[in-house]
């Protein structure tokens, strides 16, 4: 994409040479009072609950996105704010997205002798993400964490025959026996990923894999974050394909297949500081995974707030973020996405509340929107700018906030399109009547076509997008944690985008890119 050169010294020119002298527009005392309610203790807060395990990295079309929804919907109607959408829920723009799920799965336990065991699929068990389609009958075969690593000296195959075999094992790794949690420490390696795991017991012989939670909070993760997957062929939307078909079961299956409580085992496979794999008494197994394409609903939360003008106030600026992130590793660690993008959406909530408490006066209205499907190619704002719920041609302008929550302490990126519109000539009155104290520069021209600004852009709507500049080294790793976000910054960039907005909602300059 081309860079473009503006620089904020031209901003100030092009604004002196403007008919409408925006230098001399000031606050009101109701724009005033909207700053003075957005704070730093509330975006951590929001950011907080965004980040918890039970929000478990807020992938597309899984519950811990629905519970992060769930928290934008309920502020959106505790504020009193409008709905925008005739769905179910007032606030909800629904769109639909291709995945892979669990079709006609099944885990039967068939022990000589015994009545059959059978367990259902999503409750019981799920295909691990990647799983290929198969039917598998074996031998059950306790394979330790079924991790084959020579460095770590630690090899759950050494004495066994897995030949043949379905491999029951438990998630995670062992520590090194030198009070480290872990093979490394206290960060899980390679060799607690389901691919490594599948690789090593399909090296040994196996032909199924079945994976052990060792507690409810274990169980709970990993049951929830494995289907569907949103993948745009249709197909193996998960990661790299597994070797042979592998299974993530509940704590209470877990214990069933082994005999007794899955942490119990734990504790004292790593006690020995060596593997323990032997065949087990539950007998034989019998494993089928059938996988399908099929599409998944999921929607965007959008809430108005009303201009007053009444041949205006049909015109809309908007204010959006992204509320998804990439959920839960195979290794079962959490991509928190506190940077990304959970500051941004507590920015939009925080601008949203100084609009709805102080409630100044706006010619236009303004719509917050938190977009899903981000992460999966802006998948969410394309549905929107496809089928909106408000008219394009009504649409003035859109301000996104994607990536806010890190940097330079006192500093914020305002990446421009090209073309001039009124953004670029109220940004530098927006900056200065916030009060923020925010250096904006105009840097980010790289990641333009990576945020949801680009879908705006691309049916020529004018944007902003307010970004770091560049991507931290916890950028979509499991070490983008709410400790670490800048709160008064995110409090800052959303003092600076309120103000933004009421001047775009109030100025008689004209819409569109000249």
């Amino acid at each position: 994409m081309r860079r473009i050169a503006v620089s904020c010294s031209t901003w100030f020119v092009l604004v002196a040479t403007t008919p409408l002298d925006v230098r001399a527009q000031e606050s009101t005392p109701e724009l005033s009072a909207a700053l003075k309610t957005i704070n730093g203790k509330d975006v951590q807060a929001t950011i907080d609950f965004l980040t918890s395990r039970e929000c478990a990295g807020r992938d597309t079309a899984q519950a811990g996105l629905d519970r992060a929804i769930g928290l934008v919907t309920e502020r959106f109607e505790r504020l009193g704010l409008e709905s925008v959408s005739d769905s179910g829920n007032a606030f909800l723009a629904p769109w639909s997205v291709p995945v892979v799920d669990a079709a006609a799965c099944s885990l039967e336990l068939a022990g000589e002798g015994q009545a059959p065991s059978v367990w259902a699929v999503r409750e019981d068990f799920v295909p691990a993400k990647g799983c290929p389609d198969g039917s598998v009958e074996g031998d059950l075969l306790f394979a330790g964490f079924s991790v084959s690593e020579r460095k770590y000296h630690w090899d759950d195959f050494a004495k066994v025959d897995a030949k043949k075999r379905i491999v029951v094992a438990l998630l995670g790794e062992p520590g090194d026996g030198k009070n480290k949690k872990f093979f490394e420490g206290s960060e899980l390696t390679a060799s607690a990923s389901v691919l490594e795991k599948a690789k090593a017991a399909a090296e040994a012989g196996a032909v199924g894999l079945i994976l052990c939670p060792s507690s409810a909070e274990e169980s709970t993760l990993w049951l929830g974050s494995q289907v569907p997957v949103v993948s745009q062929s249709g197909r193996g939307g998960g990661g790299a394909p597994l070797p042979i078909p592998t299974v993530v079961v509940s704590l209470s299956v877990a214990e069933s297949l082994l005999g007794e409580p899955a942490d119990a085992v734990r504790e004292r496979v790593v006690a020995r500081g060596r593997t323990a794999s032997e065949p087990l008494r539950t007998g034989r197994a019998k494993l089928a995974v059938a996988m399908e394409a099929r599409q998944a609903p999921v929607a965007n939360v959008l809430g108005r707030y009303r201009g007053r003008d009444p041949d205006l106030a049909g015109d809309i600026i908007v204010i959006g973020a992204h509320i998804d992130h990439i959920g839960v590793d195979d290794r079962g660690r959490i991509c928190h996405g506190a940077d990304d993008n959970a500051g941004g959406v507590a920015a939009v909530l925080e601008i949203a509340e100084a609009f709805a408490t102080a409630k100044p006066a706006t010619k236009r209205s303004i719509v917050f929107m938190a977009f899903t499907g981000e992460e999966k190619g802006l998948l969410g704002s394309k549905a929107y700018c496809k089928d909106p719920l408000i008219p394009i041609a009504r649409t003035y302008a859109m301000i996104n906030l994607d990536i806010i929550a890190r940097g330079r302490k006192n500093a914020i990126e305002a990446t421009l399109p090209p073309g001039k519109s009124a953004i670029d000539r109220l940004l530098p009155a927006a900056s200065r009547l916030s009060g923020a104290n925010l250096k904006i520069g105009d840097g980010g021209h790289e990641y333009f076509q990576r945020s949801d600004q680009y879908s705006f852009h691309e049916v020529g709507i004018p944007t902003v997008f307010f970004n770091e500049g560049a991507t931290n080294e916890d950028y979509h790793q499991p070490s983008d944690t709410a400790d670490k976000v800048l709160e008064d910054k995110v409090a800052a960039v959303a003092k600076v985008s309120c103000t933004l907005a009421f001047l775009l909602a109030n100025t008689d300059i004209k819409g569109g890119l000249k």
